[in-house]
């Protein structure tokens, strides 16, 4: 009885020895967003956001900085007005060595915004 105690203690703690999860870092990142203004077009303001975090609001012809801390690896930064639109999404990567990011947009002449990642950091 006791061999049969000690092979199922020791079933159970095998099954349940998994490796350490790593938990991912964190780091203190800086995103610029520059919304040119276009002539001719409503040039409303958009709040700016990092994977459905609300960073800010900004308006048309001006330059920002915002700083949020995020994980390691991909992210999504979109813009969104007070209505029902929604800019695509920009994905980012946040590294050890990349932790600033640069951001342009402005309104299409049609419809929405057009954004883009400023790749010169």
């Amino acid at each position: 009885m006791c061999f049969i105690a000690m092979l199922f203690t020791f079933f159970l703690c095998s099954c349940g020895s998994e490796e350490p999860k790593e938990i991912p870092k964190e780091y203190s990142v800086t995103i610029n967003l520059e919304y040119q203004r276009v002539p001719l077009t409503t040039n409303s303001e958009v709040n700016v956001f990092v994977d459905d975090i609300k960073l800010g609001r900004q308006a048309a012809g001006t330059s920002s900085s915002y700083s949020v801390s995020l994980t390691e690896g991909d992210h999504k930064f979109y813009l969104k007005n007070d209505g029902l639109w929604k800019s695509e999404e920009v994905t980012f990567s946040v590294s050890d060595s990349k932790k600033s990011f640069s951001f342009g947009t402005k309104t299409r002449l049609t419809f929405g915004m057009e954004i883009w990642m400023n790749n010169s950091n």
